[in-house]
Parts: C-alpha cells; sequence; structure tokens
C-alpha cells in the first residue's frame, strides 16, 4: 500500500502512472488514490491473474478490489512490463514496478541498471520512478541511474531533478475527504499508515562511490537471482 500511495501524494501533479505488476492489486489501488491520477496502466505478466481478482471480488465485495476493478482511470494489460515501457510512445509521472523479490527468476531485468535507465527514458519533467530497494545491490544499481533520489527504508524515489518533499502539503493532500472515503472503503488507515514516512524526513541519497560497476545489476550479467550471492 505504501509502495503505491507515497509516490502519488509526494508528486505535486501527477496525471498519469505505470505500475508493473497487479499481483494482489494493492499498489495499483493505492495509487489510485491520488484523484489528479487521470490514468494509470497497470502490465502483468501472469494473465489469469486479472480474471482471479475478479473472481474474489464477485466472491468477497472487498471495497478494495471493488473499487480497482471498476476504476475507469485504470488500464489493466496482460504483458512484460519491460517489453511495455520499452515499446511506450508516451511518458509517465510516475512509474513503478512491484512484481518479483530479488532471488526470482529474472528479478535482473527489474532491478538493473538497464531497466531503470529504461524508466529514466520514460519518465515525464519531474516524474518519479520508484522502487523496492530489499538489497545493498538494488539501491547501488538504482543510484547510478538516477541523479536525484530519496530513501524510505527499503523504498526508494528517483527522478532526473530533484524531488520536493513537504510533508505539510502531502499530508494536506491526504486530508481531502474523498481521499480519506477512498482508503475507508478498502480498510485503509492511510494516515497511520504513512505517518513514519512523512514524520521522519526521508534520506537523501547519493550515488555509491564505492560501488564497483563490476557489483550493480547489470541486465546482462544479473546477480542476486537464486539467492546467490555472486
Amino acid at each position: 500500500t505504501v509502495l503505491g500511495s507515497l509516490p502519488a501524494f509526494v508528486h505535486p501533479q501527477p496525471r498519469d502512472a505505470a505500475v508493473i505488476g497487479l499481483g494482489s492489486g494493492d499498489t495499483v489501488d493505492a495509487a489510485a488514490g491520488r484523484a489528479e491520477l487521470t490514468g494509470i496502466t497497470c502490465i502483468e505478466i501472469i494473465r489469469p491473474q486479472l480474471a482471479t481478482l475478479v473472481e474474489w471480488r464477485r466472491r468477497t465485495q472487498y471495497g478494495g478490489l471493488v473499487s480497482l476493478l471498476s476504476d475507469p482511470r485504470v488500464t489493466q494489460l496482460a504483458g512484460d512490463g519491460r517489453a511495455f515501457l520499452m515499446n511506450a510512445e508516451r511518458t509517465f509521472d510516475i512509474i513503478e514496478a512491484d512484481a518479483l523479490r530479488p532471488s526470482s527468476a529474472y528479478s535482473g531485468n527489474l532491478f538493473s541498471t538497464g531497466y531503470f535507465e529504461l524508466v529514466r527514458s520514460r519518465l515525464s519533467p519531474g516524474g518519479l520512478a520508484v522502487s523496492w530497494a530489499p538489497t545493498p545491490r538494488v539501491l547501488d544499481t538504482f543510484l547510478q541511474v538516477f541523479p536525484h533520489a530519496l530513501g524510505f527504508g527499503d523504498i526508494v524515489i528517483g527522478s532526473n531533478a530533484p524531488i520536493r518533499f513537504d510533508a505539510a502539503e502531502i499530508k494536506a493532500r491526504l486530508a481531502v475527504p474523498a481521499v480519506q472515503d477512498y482508503y475507508f472503503r478498502a480498510g485503509v488507515n492511510i494516515n497511520a499508515l504513512l505517518a513514519r514516512y512523512l514524520d521522519t524526513p526521508p534520506e537523501v541519497l547519493r550515488v555509491g562511490a564505492s560501488t564497483p560497476p563490476a557489483g550493480l545489476n547489470q541486465g546482462r550479467f544479473p546477480r542476486q537471482q537464486f539467492g546467490g550471492p555472486y
């Protein structure tokens, strides 16, 4: 939920977002809580996942899934997220991936310099790239690509331009009644959930000069897949 909502409310005026990975739908649904987002494209490589969520909504009528699957702003695509970005003839205000653990097969395609450079090329001016940073290698690889980055524990946000972070402004965006109602329907106390990310300033991150290029995760030479330390 934080991975989807935090960047959506940090960005001053997001319009379009791309989310790689549908899964439970949590990340996409959380991002959609920002009403200013007029279009969200979700790309899921496992085609039956969307049908699974539709059936689960029918059985449970869970508020979060009802919102997600009936939201006209959300476009669901079946396919490979990296291929989608390579062929996209447009840019996005927010691009994030919530798809794989770093030890999973093909995680090198989403935690690599090649992928992060692709994301950077598809950002609109002032756009935000968002990634889970579960290992120091993933974080160092991310920082090699994005000149401006903020760290929120194991979540990192990068951009081509300095990132404005104003906790008071973000809390004001969250306080809008329609926003509160949106998350309430999903059973999410968004204020409490984001409190620790907003009450403590994020870390301004810089590229790790001590990390040799050979130690980064590169698309042609992926590391950490299958739990290997290489």
